[in-house]
């Protein structure tokens, strides 16, 4: 049965491709012949561009005699003599094209005949006009003659079209004729060969159909594998039995600190030191059991690494053989050490926050027991001795009562003001942070500058809080840690974001604290932490540069983002 079929399908290829050659002599024919027909259109094509290109240098020829007969510029000799000398030419040209029509050779005998005529009468209007004789009779004449030999010249060229047009209509119809006798011929073949083809597919698609399966398969899961591997950003490696690395990727030859092309054939504690060696009783469980690990958690340092601790989300799964015995595991391995880092600075800064909150609390207590309870307690004793006091001294008692209830007032409105300036309510950034500049330079005795518009438009007021915060935080970082003597606040709107840049010159920030900060944000004071979350809530960028020359902060919030980032966290806010 085997035999008979391959019989049978050397049989329809043999049969399929004798078809296919006699389709190809037919369509070799056809095809000749069709170009054959396209010449013959394209000739038609170009006969009637000559004609048009005679009868438009007629037109011009007569229209430049016209032109110089009214004006006697000498510039429409030049177009008259121009057109005059293209006429021959183009007469030939079109009559050794149409060699073999004799109804257009007769047209074209005469129309050389009109030409001649009515190309004389132009020049000798034109020798009239330039002998300086003006005879509007003799003129007008020739003019009239010109214009029956141009009517002429136009009807014969207008035969000659139709003549062209015909055969042109004849060559096309011809053309598609043929094309539609090939597209027979080779549809026709086709679809024979084709039915050919497709039992001879069919036989061979039988026996072959399993290979090509399992072919596909192994092809799929070596490019998904492949895939894997080369695009993700995670870590990937396949170990072996003997918890020998076969594959891995170059994020998880970066995590380990080694080249990508040293890791196949090493063991685990080889790649990750003491982590790998921590991890391998774990492993070895997995080969036993063959389930997988997931979300394990490994925190430590890299090898060659000493000092930089890193923390991974590590996977594990076993790789199954069709016995279902565990010979490979799968790693799958993410450094979270950013995000663990993020989380402990948040920590970190909570608790500061937690700090700086219980000091405002008890500054604030201060304040109010050592200024506030002070007149009030002053005023209750006046209120006393005012109850029992003879009337003579009642009138000064009152005034010392009033002026204890102003100071009162005035110190109620100066902690008040500390607490949050009613200017950045009712005024806006640029009044609120001039008067914050004024009183922090009295009290600092820092020299500060601000160039802030005066007229600046009001911003949404998640955005003047964030920049008067940050305004207040970068001038008592300058007082605290710069030791400036000087700074430089600049307020300015550039496009649609508003950009506040705090200088000073002092001390600057030690490079390698700036670049951990940089890095993951730590090894900073949580102000700036601050400042940054801050910030970034509004959709913005924080920027510090340090040197030993001074500090420069600059804070970029770009309005529309802020806009939108205040009203999702502000349902209902205009």
């Amino acid at each position: 049965m085997g035999l008979s079929k391959r019989k049978l399908a050397w049989g329809a290829f043999s049969i399929a491709l004798i078809l296919l050659l006699i389709i190809g002599a037919a369509s070799y024919r056809t095809t000749n012949r069709l170009v054959e027909s396209q010449e013959l259109i394209a000739h038609t094509h170009q006969v009637q561009t000559y004609v048009e290109d005679l009868r438009s240098d007629l037109i011009e020829a007569g229209y430049a005699r016209r032109g110089y007969l009214i004006s006697g510029d000498e510039s429409f000799v030049t177009r008259y003599q121009a057109a005059v000398d293209d006429v021959p030419a183009k007469l030939q040209q079109v009559r050794d094209m149409t060699h073999d029509n004799k109804a257009q050779q007769n047209r074209l005998g005469e129309l050389q005949a009109v030409v001649t005529e009515d190309l004389g009468l132009l020049k000798k209007s034109i020798e009239l006009r330039k002998s300086g004789g003006v005879d509007i009779e003799e003129q007008r004449a020739l003019t009239q003659q010109a214009a029956a030999l141009e009517a002429r010249a136009s009807a014969i060229v207008f035969g000659m079209r139709e003549e062209e047009s015909r055969l042109l209509h004849e060559r096309q119809s011809s053309s598609n004729r043929i094309f539609t006798h090939a597209l027979r011929i080779v549809g026709a073949g086709f679809l024979f060969a084709l039915l050919l083809l497709a039992a001879e597919f069919y036989l061979f698609d039988r026996e072959l159909t399993q290979h090509q399966r399992t072919e596909r398969r192994a092809r799929r899961n070596r490019e998904l594998l492949n895939a894997f591997f080369s695009s993700s950003t995670v870590g990937f490696a396949i170990l072996d039995s003997e918890l020998c690395c076969k594959r891995a990727n170059s994020v998880l030859a970066t995590m380990a600190g080694v080249d990508p092309a040293s890791l196949p054939g090493r063991r685990l504690p080889e790649m990750f030191g003491t982590l790998g060696q921590n991890t391998e009783t774990t492993l070895l469980k997995l080969m036993t059991s063959g389930e997988p690990i997931l979300d394990h958690e490994l925190s430590g340092p890299v090898a060659g690494r000493p000092g930089d601790k890193r923390h991974w989300l590590v996977n594990y799964f076993p790789i199954h053989e069709e016995s279902g015995q565990v010979t490979q595991i799968g790693v799958i391995a993410l450094d979270v050490t950013g995000k663990a880092r993020a989380e402990e600075a948040i920590r970190r800064l909570s608790g500061r926050l937690i700090r700086l909150q219980d000091q405002e609390r008890r500054r604030i207590a201060r304040e109010l027991h050592d200024s506030l309870g002070q007149y009030l307690a002053s005023l209750k004793l006046t209120i006393d001795v005012l109850a029992n006091a003879p009337q003579e001294r009642r009138g000064s008692l009152l005034a010392e009562a009033s002026n204890l209830a102003q100071d009162c007032i005035t110190e109620t409105r100066t902690v008040s003001h500390l607490l949050h300036p009613p200017l950045l309510d009712e005024m806006g950034l640029s009044s609120a942070a001039r008067w914050f500049v004024n009183g922090f330079a009295d009290r600092s005795g820092v020299r500060v500058t601000l160039d802030a518009p005066e007229d600046l438009p009001r911003l949404p007021d998640a955005v003047e809080i964030t920049l008067f915060r940050v305004l207040q935080e970068g001038l008592t970082n300058v007082h605290r840690h710069s030791h400036s003597s000087s700074a430089e606040i600049a307020l300015k709107l550039v496009g649609e974001n508003v950009v506040l840049r705090i200088r000073d010159h002092g001390e600057g920030i030690s490079r390698t604290k700036l670049d951990q900060y940089q890095k993951d944000g730590t090894n900073v004071g949580v102000g700036l932490v601050g400042m940054r979350e801050r910030v970034r809530e509004q959709g913005g960028q924080f920027e510090i540069q340090s040197s030993a020359q001074g500090t420069l902060l600059t804070v970029t919030i770009p309005l529309h983002a802020s806009v939108e980032a205040w009203s999702h966290a502000e349902p209902g806010a205009a």
